[in-house]
């Protein structure tokens, strides 16, 4: 399997979720059979990001999702 790129809501909705609640190290497995894992927060004046690493059995892959107060992750 190789990873969907693709960060959609309707594609990754407990990443999305997730991201909003749960503390770096949290790992879970999307719809799609990836697995992500929430590596890192970082928190500026105007915005949060978190570092996220998509494992499939093939391959993996890292994204930053930032968003500001209110916002969504983008």
């Amino acid at each position: 399997m190789h990873l969907n790129r693709d960060f959609q809501r309707t594609s990754y909705p407990n990443l999305f979720n997730a991201l909003d609640k749960e503390k770096d190290g949290f790992s879970a497995t999307t719809t799609s059979g990836e697995t992500f894992s929430i590596v890192s927060t970082f928190v500026g004046e105007n915005k949060l990001c978190r570092l996220v690493k998509l494992t499939s059995s093939e391959d993996f892959y890292a994204e930053t999702f930032c968003k500001t107060k209110g916002g969504e992750w983008k």
